[in-house]
């Protein structure tokens, strides 16, 4: 389905781009394990089958662990999703508390991730929690900047329209700010 294009070669061209890739692989390899010592060749690019044959062979730990990284991922995004929607909601109610935090936001991204991560688990001692505050870390602040900006672009008839007609808080929020917040998050 993805590669069908109205060209009738296309497909052969492909996997001679895939075969070649794999041969120069092969060959970058060999070229390896003829000049260096079997352990540093192998550190630097083992060879296609090898790799092949260890993803056979562990192909189970590798799911099961893919699956545990997947799943630390996601509670991570999850966190960080959420902190950053409560947070970009709050700082739109309240101009004070956006002045108060839009610095400190901001800042928190001149720490540079591989830096963090160490004291993260420096304070958690746990690996795998580790992983998820920090998952949630990168994920906090796009979300809370794209929000922010997409709670601040809604359109200032629809606001005044909605306060005309006595429309409360939260439904401003439901009907008009949320909305606008998403079309800036997720463009179409």
């Amino acid at each position: 389905m993805f590669l069908h294009t109205s060209k009738p070669g296309f497909r052969s061209w492909v996997a001679i781009w895939i075969l070649s890739v794999l041969l120069l692989w092969e060959g970058i390899a060999w070229i390896l394990h003829s000049f260096m010592s079997p352990q540093q060749a192998a550190s630097r690019l083992p060879y296609l089958h090898e790799v092949l044959r260890a993803l056979f062979l562990y192909s189970g730990t590798l799911i099961e662990q893919g699956a545990v990284t997947f799943g630390n991922a996601a509670i991570g995004f999850m966190g960080g999703t959420v902190l950053g929607l409560l947070l970009a909601l709050l700082m739109s109610v309240a101009v004070w508390v956006e002045r108060t935090l839009s610095p400190y936001v901001i800042s928190s991204q001149m720490v540079p991730v591989i830096g963090l991560a160490p004291i993260v688990y420096g304070i958690i001692h746990n690996a795998e929690w580790a992983r998820i505050v920090m998952a949630a870390y990168v994920t906090f602040f796009p979300i809370i900047i794209h929000t922010l900006k997409g709670l601040k672009s809604a359109a200032p008839e629809h606001l005044e329209l909605m306060r005309s007609c006595g429309a409360s808080l939260p439904a401003r929020y439901i009907k008009c700010l949320l909305p606008s917040a998403l079309q800036v998050c997720f463009p179409v």
